[in-house]
C-alpha cells in the first residue's frame, strides 16, 4: 500500500526522480570506492549531472510539496557526506578488505530509494543489519589496520544517520499527503546530455573569462553559506541559503567535462570545478552536522578559536573572489595550520580521547567531524587559491 493519496498526478514527478537521481548519486560515490583514480571517477561528468539534475528536483519539491524540504535535504547531505571518506582515506587497500559490506550498503540505499520512488514501504531492517557487519568489522579489523580510523567511524556514523533519515520519512510523506506519483520524467538522463550540449556551445572565444563569469556567484553564495552556518552553531542565527546554493550549482560550467573542450585548458578548469563540487560536500556536511547533531553545548569552550579559524578561512574566498572577478590575487595567504590544532586540541579536550568511546555519543563525534570538515574547507580553498596564482 503506497503512503500517498489520489489526487493530482504529475504536480509531484519531482519526488520520484529526486529519489532516482539520489541512488545514481549513491551509486556513483560507492563505486568510485574501488577506484584507484578516484577523485577522478567520483567528481567527473556523470555525477556532475546528476547532481544538477538532483538540484533541479529540489527546486521543484521546494515549490510544490514544502513540508517535504527538510526531510529530503537531510537525504542528499547525507549522500554527499559518504563522498569525504574518498578525501580522507589513505590506503586504497583498507576499502578492498571491506568492499562486500560496502557494496551490500550500496544495494541497500538502491532497493530503499527505488521503493520510495515507487511509492512502496522503505524497509530498513536490512540496511541497519549491512550497517552493522560494516561495523563491526571496523571494530575488529579496520580501526587497527587504517592509518587514519576516524575516517571510517565518521562514514559509519553517517550511514548511521542516513538510516534513521529513512526510517522517519515514510511519516513525513504521509504527513505531507501529497498525490500518489505514477507518471515519471522519461529519460532524464538524455535531457541532461541536451543539457550539456547546449553549454558547450555556448562556450565563447574566451574559456577562462566565461568559467569565472560562470562560477564567481556560486563563490559568492558558498562564502555566505559557510558563515550562515557557523553563525547558526555559533549564536544560533539561522539563514537558510540552501536553496540559493542549489540554484548556483545548477548553473556551475558543467562544458569543462565536454571532450569538445580545449584538452590544454580541461585539466585546470576539471580540477577548479572538482574542487568547487568538494567544498559544497562538505559545506553541506557541516550545516547537516551543525543543526541536527552537534550539541552547541559541547562547542562553548571552542568558540572563540572556531571563530578565529573562520575568519582566516574567509581571507581565502574572499581572496578568490577577487581573482574571479578579475581583480589580482592578495598576497601572503597561508593556510590556517596554527589556529586549526589549537581548535582540534580544543575539540579533544571537549569529547572523549579513547576512539572506542565515540560511538557511545552521537553529538561528540559529529563535533569532531564538523572540524575536519572545516579543515577540509581550509584546503580546499588553499587548493584553488594555488591554481590562481
Amino acid at each position: 500500500m503506497g503512503y500517498f493519496q489520489e489526487g493530482m498526478l504529475l504536480k509531484h514527478n519531482s519526488i520520484v526522480n529526486f529519489f532516482e537521481a539520489l541512488d545514481t548519486i549513491q551509486r556513483i560515490v560507492f563505486e568510485s570506492y574501488w577506484n584507484a583514480d578516484y577523485l577522478d571517477s567520483l567528481y567527473d561528468a556523470d555525477l556532475y549531472q546528476a547532481r544538477m539534475y538532483l538540484f533541479s528536483q529540489m527546486q521543484a519539491v521546494r515549490q510544490n510539496s514544502p513540508a517535504l524540504v527538510s526531510a529530503f535535504v537531510t537525504l542528499y547531505e547525507m549522500i554527499f557526506a559518504l563522498t569525504y571518506l574518498n578525501r580522507r582515506r589513505k590506503d586504497h587497500a583498507l576499502l578492498e578488505t571491506c568492499h562486500s559490506e560496502l557494496m551490500q550498503l550500496s544495494n541497500q540505499i538502491s532497493l530503499i530509494l527505488q521503493a520510495l520512488a515507487k511509492n512502496q514501504l522503505a524497509e530498513v531492517t536490512a540496511f541497519s543489519e549491512s550497517i552493522e557487519s560494516l561495523d563491526s568489522l571496523y571494530r575488529h579489523t579496520l580501526q587497527v589496520v587504517s592509518a587514519d580510523p576516524l575516517v571510517m567511524l565518521f562514514f559509519i556514523q553517517n550511514v548511521y544517520l542516513l538510516r534513521d533519515a529513512f526510517a522517519s520519512l515514510p511519516d513525513q510523506l504521509m504527513a505531507c499527503s501529497v498525490s500518489r506519483f505514477r507518471f515519471r520524467c522519461p529519460a532524464w538522463g538524455v535531457q541532461l546530455g541536451r543539457k550539456m550540449l547546449e553549454l558547450i556551445h555556448h562556450i565563447k572565444r574566451n574559456p577562462y573569462r566565461d568559467f569565472r563569469k560562470a562560477l564567481l556567484p556560486t563563490m559568492n553564495t558558498m562564502y555566505s553559506y559557510f558563515n550562515s552556518i557557523l553563525q547558526t552553531l555559533l549564536n544560533g542565527a539561522s539563514t537558510d541559503l540552501q536553496s540559493e546554493m542549489e540554484k548556483k550549482l545548477m548553473t556551475s560550467p558543467g562544458w569543462v567535462y565536454s571532450q569538445d573542450f580545449n584538452a590544454r585548458l580541461q585539466a585546470g578548469h576539471r580540477f577548479f570545478l572538482m574542487r568547487v563540487e568538494q567544498l559544497a560536500d562538505s559545506l553541506f556536511s557541516i550545516d547537516y552536522l551543525a543543526k541536527h547533531v552537534i550539541d552547541k553545548r559541547m562547542v562553548e569552550p571552542m568558540c572563540e578559536s572556531l571563530q578565529t579559524c573562520v575568519e582566516r578561512i574567509n581571507t581565502f574566498f574572499l581572496a578568490i573572489i577577487r581573482v574571479m572577478d578579475g581583480k589580482a590575487l592578495m598576497e601572503g595567504l597561508d593556510y590556517v595550520s596554527n589556529e586549526m590544532t589549537v581548535l582540534e586540541n580544543q575539540c579533544w579536550a571537549t569529547v572523549p580521547t579513547q576512539l572506542d568511546q565515540l560511538q557511545f555519543s552521537t553529538e561528540a563525534m559529529g563535533l569532531v567531524e564538523f572540524v575536519y570538515h572545516v579543515k577540509d574547507v581550509g584546503h580546499i580553498l588553499l587548493n584553488i587559491a594555488e591554481t590562481l596564482r
